[in-house]
């Protein structure tokens, strides 16, 4: 676990962003129109952590060019500046920021730059490094082989996890066969999940029975998975279940689309402290989960974002899952002539509205974008 913690996220000129100043809370819930800019916020997270780890011309490639990450394509914006702030243990804090211009189809870095400040000596951050020759590839894994805050940054850049876990169909990864030793961390497809669920029960059995029981809160008939040795492809596992009072194996097709997410999404969060990422940003969480999974999964998010060590960030359109959370975790992302923004509620404005209604409740109504600053 990284030990410095991330606070806050600039950007300009970001896809439907001009500006984007997004301070990094615990929870983090964002809530908005189709088409008003939550997943872009999402794919950010994605775009800083290939930048760090050197993939960003690849990252480029499979956006189909420079334009389709300006704000409205090259016509309209001509550099992306990135600034990411985080906290230390002591009074120190840093920046990692990015300067990224369009080269022809491809973006390229003009500028890199560390910042620090101490907040018990001076109130203004200082350079710590920088570089500002025109690369394809980030500066940063160099600086952090030689420096320990540019470690410090890119490790916890790193430990950033983005799930996207929307294919529950027949040939979903999930529900295929994968490496037994693809188990180091969990997969944002869940393409690892037969591994993964397997490490734990053998090296984590209190965490694997934890994910066993809260399966069962949501599916009675659920009795433990049967983790399978694959009779033809050595070394490799695959995803079956078993139910109560029968002695049939059920293969992972059996699983409906959103019993699979609710494992998934269980052993994400249950999984141990220690391996939790620093920042898990999830898309669409609740989709098509029964209410009272949606309850549990609103319980597991508070539990691993009790201390400042990982914080989540998610997005979600359910009354439901709103109603599990307090209206300061709440982000409304908005479209305002073409260009996204985020507000946060009002708390002078909420409170009256509070004593009759769920928060959940408002955002059916429509009534939380009034409530907003």
């Amino acid at each position: 676990m990284s030990s410095i913690i991330l606070e806050r996220i600039i950007a300009t000129n970001y896809k439907s962003f001009r500006t984007l100043d997004l301070p990094i809370k615990q929870v983090n819930v964002l809530i908005g129109a189709n088409g008003a800019g939550k997943s872009n916020i999402q794919r950010l997270f994605g775009m800083i952590k290939s930048i760090v780890n050197q993939e960003f011309q690849a990252y480029i490639d499979k956006s189909n060019g420079s334009g389709a990450i300006l704000h409205y394509g090259h016509m309209k914006s001509d550099l992306i500046n990135i600034t990411i702030w985080f906290k230390h243990d002591n009074n120190l804090s840093s920046a990692y920021h990015c300067k990224l211009v369009p080269a022809e189809k491809s973006m390229k870095l003009v500028n890199e730059t560390i910042y620090v400040r101490d907040s018990s000596k001076f109130s203004d951050p200082i350079v710590y490094c920088e570089h500002d020759n025109i690369t394809t590839e980030s500066h940063l894994p160099h600086w952090a082989n030689i420096s320990d805050i540019p470690r410090q940054i890119l490790d916890a850049i790193r430990s950033w996890h983005i799930y996207n876990f929307n294919d529950s169909s027949a040939l979903a990864r999930a529900k295929q066969p994968c490496n037994l030793d693809d188990n180091l961390c969990l997969a944002p497809d869940a393409s690892n999940l037969p591994a993964y669920l397997d490490m734990l029960r053998n090296k984590y059995p209190k965490n694997y029975d934890s994910i066993v029981q809260t399966i069962r809160m949501v599916n009675p008939s659920f009795s433990d998975f049967f983790l399978r040795r694959h009779p033809f492809i050595f070394n490799h596992v695959e995803l079956m279940w078993k139910e109560n009072n029968t002695d049939f194996i059920f293969n992972a097709n059996m699983l409906s689309d959103n019993m699979l997410r609710f494992i998934f999404l269980t052993t994400l969060f249950l999984q141990p402290r220690e391996m939790l990422p620093s920042l898990i940003v999830l898309d669409n969480a609740d989709l098509g989960l029964h209410p009272y999974a949606i309850v549990l999964l609103a319980e597991m998010i508070h539990s691993v974002t009790v201390t400042d060590r990982t914080k989540v960030v998610l997005s979600t359109q359910s009354a439901t899952l709103i109603d599990q959370f307090e209206h300061e975790d709440i982000l409304l992302v908005e479209l305002d002539h073409g260009i996204s923004m985020i507000r946060r509620i009002d708390q002078n404005k909420i409170v009256p509205w509070l004593a009759e209604y769920s928060l959940g409740e408002l955002w059916q109504k429509n009534v939380l974008e009034a409530l907003a600053i």
